[in-house]
């Protein structure tokens, strides 16, 4: 039995419990989640499109990682919300919490 493999283009050791991303997929990752996180900071409307790719690399990133389901089904929320009000919402207080007073 293998004790590496690559599930979704991230490889997984399952002996030393390590989880690898590729370099490009790491700095795309940092940098959606630093416009989203400008985005809560400094009060701007939310971009529907740039949420919906956040969502989308974070499938991914859940996949592997479950506890980080809370966080994703909170901005699946907002999308929801801006999607039924028709216009970008802000990001509440509760969707900018968490580790160290900031999810994003």
């Amino acid at each position: 039995m293998e004790e590496t493999k690559a599930i979704l283009g991230w490889i997984v050791d399952t002996r030393g419990l390590n989880i690898y991303i590729p370099s490009v997929k790491s700095k795309l990752l940092t940098l959606e989640i630093d416009t989203m996180r400008e985005v809560y900071t400094d009060k701007k409307p939310i971009d529907r499109k740039k949420l919906e790719q956040l969502i989308r690399i974070l499938n991914n990133i859940v996949f592997l990682i479950p506890e980080g389901r809370f966080f994703l089904n909170r901005l699946r929320f907002r999308h929801r919300v801006s999607i039924r009000q028709g216009k970008n919402k802000l990001f509440n207080d509760m969707e900018g919490a968490g580790k160290h007073g900031k999810m994003l």
